[in-house]
């Protein structure tokens, strides 16, 4: 029979991660106990609704000392330990039916997912234990729980344990604060080389490579085979600080070398293809790529990033085929990437630039079209946003209206997309459906041009004098547009601007003759192709009479347009037709 199971939980001003937590958690537990170490917000508020164990614990610069108090006022049979920016994940199994499945285990490795925005970073972590006095928590930082005989340890595949997505600025505090303890353990115990894994692991987080790599290497020297939760992330993270540092031939090494000591961890076979692709090797990257794929999801002991077995693994396997002029391979598996994980939108850009130069405008659409693109929201989104870096906007504005859920977006990029492909009624009639005291800048400015481009001067400026009046940091904005009116209309106003200004206005005005540019009347019955050819003279005449460093941002737009214009020509003529190796 199943004892009772308590969570022990410490806390600290967790008012915006509690309630998530503890309702995860509440119907996999009996107990629930929280220490809170001098919370300031509504933490004990919300720990109230979930139970009435709450204790308080003075903080100590000790968590060990603060979950071990936690765990002795604990009265269940099985303690299971979270933090407050953790949820229990149980849909593929219960903390019960894993305690039930092996009798015997006293201590449970449990997966621990932290998220990023289209994968996440797996980790095995000892959080379901016994509660008996064997069982307590080491370290003043970075605790861990005492295991004296590894036979009673069994690794669960669920429940597992979902970090919450955390910014890199919330991160970094963290880190500083890791760092002090850190270094105070160090200094009484140097010889420690789990201190040193942290310590390495902390400076890497805020981009202190020398420093995260001496301590990696003292870690990844010491932590042996049999070791796998704590070598799997050392290793990896010794060989992103090598890459980071521009010391890829040490890196090469010690994955190559990691994949004959422990050939199931895929990480390091993607990692290994990945250091070659960036060597430009990318015949000996396919075998490695291949093999992560083949190998899929490695062991649960072993450290994991989500897509190194698969859509990220495809993405680098399908490039390397593109580079070697496996045109056909190379398509295959920019495809199975995106099926595979459809967020993870990176295969599209290179699947566009592969037909872009070798395919009509049109037949590209067609294309992506046959390919039930434009049911997937963001990938309708992001070919939206190709087509019009590309000069294609009547193109862009197609996506929006093959997809049935993205007809009514009013995002910049919709607007966009329709005004500079000579909708400009729709464009307006788009953001006269906004509620007014929501739309953006961005948005406010192409409204300003719409009515330039419709002559409508006078309705021009009244929205271009109230973006002066009521967002006085945006003047600069503001003073580009009434200039723009003022020459397109033949009125007085213009002036060139003042020096603090001139800058931003430039800007500006370049970005206007950048999307200008795109406009070509492919619709029929579109009848502003005048008004688009005066407005582009408009803003070139403005930017050459203004100053000296008007013309040079000029003479520099000019030179890039002409750059990317050689650039495509060398995919589509030498890249794209398999001359590239």
């Amino acid at each position: 029979m199943i004892k009772r199971i308590s969570l022990a939980m410490i806390v600290r001003d967790e008012e915006a991660n509690l309630a998530e937590c503890l309702g995860s958690v509440k119907d996999e537990v009996d107990e629930i106990v929280i220490v809170d170490t001098g919370s300031t917000d509504q933490t004990l508020n919300i720990a109230s609704n979930f139970t009435n164990k709450i204790y308080h614990f003075p903080w100590q610069g000790d968590f060990s000392a603060a979950r071990n108090f936690a765990i002795s006022k604990c009265s269940g049979q099985w303690i299971l330990s979270l933090d407050a920016d953790e949820k229990l994940d149980s849909e593929k199994g219960s903390i019960r039916q894993l305690i039930g499945s092996s009798p015997e285990t006293e201590v449970f490795g449990l997966s621990l997912l932290i998220y990023s925005a289209t994968e996440y970073e797996r980790f095995t972590v000892m959080r379901l234990f016994r509660n008996t006095a064997e069982y307590h928590f080491v370290g003043k930082i970075h605790e861990q729980v005492v295991i004296n005989n590894t036979n009673v340890v069994d690794i669960g595949d669920a429940p597992v344990i979902c970090h919450k997505f955390v910014t890199h600025k919330q991160r970094n505090k963290k880190r500083w604060r890791n760092l002090r303890l850190l270094k105070h353990e160090l200094h009484r115990d140097p010889d420690n080389y789990y201190l040193k894994y942290y310590m390495g692991v902390e400076w890497l987080g805020i981009g202190r490579y020398e420093r995260a790599v001496d301590c990696l290497q003292t870690a990844v020297a010491s932590i042996s085979l049999y070791q796998p939760m704590f070598r799997g992330p050392a290793v990896r993270y010794l060989v992103d600080c090598l890459k980071f540092l521009g010391r890829p031939d040490e890196a090469l090494e010690i994955c190559q070398n990691e994949c004959e000591l422990n050939p199931d961890f895929t990480d390091v076979f993607f990692e290994t293809g990945a250091i070659l692709e960036e060597q430009g090797k990318f015949k000996q990257a396919i075998d490695y790529f291949l093999k992560a794929i083949q190998l899929g999801d490695p062991p649960l002991w072993l450290f994991h990033s989500k897509g190194t077995e698969s859509f990220l693994a495809c993405y680098h396997l399908a490039f390397c085929y593109e580079k070697i002029g496996l045109y056909e391979l190379a398509e295959n598996y920019y495809w199975q990437a995106l099926e595979t994980n459809p967020k993870y939108t990176c295969p599209l850009y290179s699947l566009f630039l592969m037909k872009i130069t070798n395919l009509k405008p049109s037949e590209v659409f067609d294309y992506f079209n046959k390919k039930n693109s434009f049911l997937h929201d963001q990938w309708a989104t992001t070919l939206a946003m190709l087509f019009f870096e590309v000069g294609l906007p009547e193109l862009a504005a197609q996506c929006y209206e093959q997809s049935l859920t993205l007809r009514g977006d009013t995002s910049i990029n919709r607007i966009r997309s329709l005004l500079y492909s000579g909708c400009v009624q729709k464009a307006l009639d788009l953001i006269n459906s906004m509620d007014r005291a929501s739309i953006a800048i961005e948005i406010k400015i192409e409204e300003i041009l719409a009515h330039i481009l419709n002559g409508d001067f006078s309705t021009a400026k009244r929205w271009a004098f109230d973006l002066w009046v009521t967002s006085p940091e945006q003047r600069s904005k503001a003073w580009a547009m009434l200039t723009i009116i003022a020459r397109m209309s033949s009125s007085p106003g213009y002036s060139r601007p003042e020096k603090s200004r001139e800058g931003a206005v430039i800007e500006l005005q370049l970005l206007i003759l950048e999307n200008c540019l795109r406009f070509s009347p492919k619709y029929l019955g579109i009848t502003c192709d005048g008004a688009f050819k005066k407005l582009v003279k408009t803003v070139t005449d403005i930017l050459m009479d203004s100053s000296v460093e008007s013309n040079m941002k000029l003479i520099d737009y000019m030179q890039g347009k002409a750059e990317n214009l050689r650039s495509m020509l060398y995919y589509k003529y030498t890249a794209a037709r398999g001359l590239y190796l």
